[in-house]
């Protein structure tokens, strides 16, 4: 079985155990007022417009020999308003999608080279595993798989083992399922009042928590390897050897 095979039976398995277990809170729909065809024909012709406004019209409609003609142009005058917010929402995603490109992560990078690692591959045990969902932080989002940590943090030993199973195949074979590669960008402004996409800053700021995982082990494999090809020197972006501590050190030394 294949990593993405696998991570979505995982990930299905804990969808529906929660949903049965813990259930799950429910918003109630609006009564559609439109038959399927007219739909159609109404996402064919304005297909920005969303199910609020389109209510909105309706209730207009029905109110316009009921209301008077104050009460009836208010109506008119927040649909008018709904509509252009929606129209610039539409607007301002396609606009960061130009400025992010199809893919921001297209840049040039050195090919892959290929290195046979079978022989000297340390396997992953399930203590790691464990350890690191049980430091998982609580009460985040999740990600676009909806599943939160607590849901990870409750699988009991054979679902913690096929979670060890999963991320050992990973690392393995180097193919990682499609839900451990998709994030949400949050555009922080670096300015008051900012409008222009240059004026924020675009960080990845939700990924989902099975990923982490995997990325933790990595870095803890990765660290002392790293650690071990540099100087002492080297200061910041080192646990225990920040640039304050640096400068602590040179004016104890002056």
């Amino acid at each position: 079985m294949d990593p993405e095979q696998r991570w979505n039976n995982i990930k299905i398995t804990i969808k529906e155990t929660a949903k049965e277990t813990v259930g799950e809170k429910k918003h109630e729909a609006k009564q559609h007022w439109m038959t399927t065809e007219g739909e159609k024909k109404q996402e064919a012709k304005q297909h920005w417009m969303t199910t609020e406004i389109l209510d909105m019209m309706e209730e207009r409609r029905k109110k316009k020999d009921l209301v008077t003609h104050e009460q009836y142009r208010g109506m008119r005058h927040n649909i008018q308003r709904e509509c252009r917010k929606t129209k610039n929402d539409a607007h301002i995603l396609n606009r960061w999608t130009e400025y992010m490109g199809e893919d921001p992560f297209n840049d040039e990078r050195p090919e892959k080279t290929s290195i046979d690692v079978s022989d000297n591959l340390v396997e992953i045990a399930t203590s790691e595993v464990v350890k690191e969902i049980s430091d998982l932080a609580r009460n985040k989002s999740p990600g676009e798989d909806e599943i939160p940590a607590e849901l990870l943090q409750a699988l009991g030993t054979s679902g913690k083992e096929e979670i060890t199973t999963l991320i050992s195949d990973i690392y393995k074979t180097g193919v990682i399922p499609k839900d451990f590669t998709s994030g949400v960008f949050v555009a922080l402004p670096k300015v008051n009042k900012a409008t222009n996409c240059p004026d924020h800053r675009t960080i990845l700021g939700l990924i989902s928590h099975a990923p982490n995982i995997l990325l933790r082990l990595a870095m803890n494999r990765i660290n002392p390897i790293i650690d071990k090809h540099l100087d002492d020197t080297q200061l910041g972006f080192r646990k225990g050897k920040g640039k304050r501590d640096g400068i602590f050190f040179t004016k104890e030394q002056l």
